[in-house]
């Protein structure tokens, strides 16, 4: 029987040795040895090679089973993890919201001034009233319930820190940021600037909303109450909510 295979090993596609008479049985070739039989290295190597190719193709369609096998499992293992790491992204993404919504409320009352020298022994809530009653605009000292500067003192900083400061009411920080444009028309205050207090992701997206009007991208944007809003080359006006809300303007997120 082996010898039957080594000589089909050796001699797939020729007629057998003269020591070798065919038989067919059940149009099965049979090879049966009548003589003596030996082999030579050369043999040997075609029926190494022989062996080799179909070992090769067999390894490589179990591999491929495995492989498809190995994969499915993993999917199936991992894709309820995939589910629930999705909703656990929104549900972080919608806290997140709120907890910012709810800081923004708190600072509805706040307003931050830029652009007033900064000098020893300083009364903010004082400058504050300078600033506006230099260009008119009706301030009380009961205004302003406390003030300070923002940020550690820097003597290297080549602009003043600005000034937060809690006023009386909502209804008198729009009435601030309305006719805080008044400032630049008084060379005395000209670098004189009031906007609304926002959180740090809400200041973030004003300051790339103004990134993309500097890139011509956009035509303005502005807040109001802490909501951002922008305004495209159409003059449309868009809420933006989240930094993703500016990619159809051309904003790019940054991946890391």
């Amino acid at each position: 029987m082996a010898q039957s295979l080594i000589s089909h090993l050796l001699y797939p596609h020729k007629h057998q040795p003269q020591n070798i008479t065919e038989l067919k049985k059940n149009d099965t070739p049979t090879f049966v040895v009548t003589g003596p039989f030996t082999i030579c290295d050369d043999d040997i190597q075609r029926i190494a090679v022989a062996v080799k190719s179909l070992l090769s193709a067999e390894l490589a369609t179990i591999s491929t089973q495995i492989q498809d096998i190995v994969k499915a499992e993993v999917h199936k293992a991992t894709q309820p993890l995939k589910e629930k790491v999705n909703v656990l992204e929104k549900q972080n993404k919608d806290l997140f919201q709120k907890v910012d919504e709810l800081e923004q409320y708190g600072r509805r009352p706040l307003v931050r001034v830029a652009g007033i020298p900064e000098t020893a022994d300083e009364n903010t809530s004082d400058k504050i009233l300078e600033a506006v009653s230099a260009v008119g605009i009706p301030l009380q000292r009961e205004d302003i319930i406390v003030s300070h500067r923002v940020g550690k003192p820097d003597r290297n900083r080549t602009r003043p820190r600005q000034i937060i400061a809690r006023l009386k009411s909502v209804d008198l920080k729009f009435h601030l940021v309305k006719n805080s444009k008044k400032f630049k028309n008084n060379p005395s205050t000209r670098n004189v600037a009031i906007n609304e207090d926002l959180t740090k992701y809400r200041d973030r997206l004003l300051f790339l909303g103004r990134q993309l009007c500097r890139n011509h991208n956009l035509k303005s944007v502005s807040s109001s109450n802490g909501k951002i809003n922008v305004f495209d080359l159409n003059n449309r006006a868009h809420y933006i909510r989240e930094e993703a809300d500016l990619i159809q303007f051309g904003h790019v997120i940054d991946s890391d």
